[in-house]
């Protein structure tokens, strides 16, 4: 019995990342995973998660995470929500 050949590394596996050259990581830090309560523009209830940094949020979006049925914004936080977000959190003890 031969070997099996080896088929060519496909784009974004790993055998095609090593294969890029040197990487470097510049930095890593440890975020907060909060869960959010808020109400939108509409007047929409809105419950979801969110990636809290030094001085970012990130809204994680619920239905593509299959943590909820209720289709949210993803993305960076607008600056009101993020500065409530960072409120609440100061006036709560984790």
């Amino acid at each position: 019995m031969g070997a099996a050949k080896k088929s060519p590394a496909q784009p974004g596996s790993l055998h095609a990342d090593l294969q890029s050259g040197p990487r470097t990581v510049q930095g890593a830090k440890l975020v907060n995973l909060a869960m959010v309560s808020w109400t939108d523009e509409n007047g929409r209830k809105l419950t979801q998660l969110a990636v809290v940094g030094d001085n970012t949020v990130h809204l994680l979006e619920g239905k593509g995470m299959g943590f909820s049925s209720t289709t949210t914004p993803q993305g960076m936080a607008k600056d009101w929500l993020k500065e409530a977000i960072f409120n609440a959190l100061q006036s709560t003890s984790v």
